[in-house]
């Protein structure tokens, strides 16, 4: 697996493990910097992908996945198993969480830009 993929596996991983997380747990102001923090300490620790799944949920506090995040995970799940990349994923994970991050951060605003901009068409 390229670097690139392995960058791709982990920004989704971060905007599918966001997308269960709570506002009413993660105050806003802090929402980025707990994600950075979530996913540092499950690539540092996990063996496998679904022990780092269960370490960022812990860490964001997620009690249950939605069925977008549910859905990612699994499509992650086969890829990265399919390519036998966990390690490389990891290791980039931890290595570059704040990059990793600030990706998806960017990716997440701009999926709300757009989202906002099509409310606002069908509103006129």
């Amino acid at each position: 697996m390229t670097d690139e993929m392995a960058m791709e596996c982990g920004v989704r991983l971060v905007l599918a493990m966001m997308r269960s997380a709570s506002t009413d747990k993660i105050r806003p102001i802090d929402w980025w910097a707990r994600a950075k923090s979530a996913l540092e300490t499950a690539a540092a620790s996990a063996e496998d992908l679904p022990r780092m799944v269960s370490v960022m949920g812990r860490k964001l506090q997620i009690e249950v996945t939605n069925a977008e995040t549910s859905r990612e995970i699994s499509l992650l799940d086969v890829q990265i198993g399919n390519l036998g990349a966990f390690e490389s994923v990891r290791r980039l994970c931890e290595d570059q969480s704040l990059y990793v991050v600030a990706i998806a951060q960017h990716r997440r605003q701009a999926e709300r830009a757009l989202y906002d901009a099509s409310r606002a068409e069908v509103a006129q």
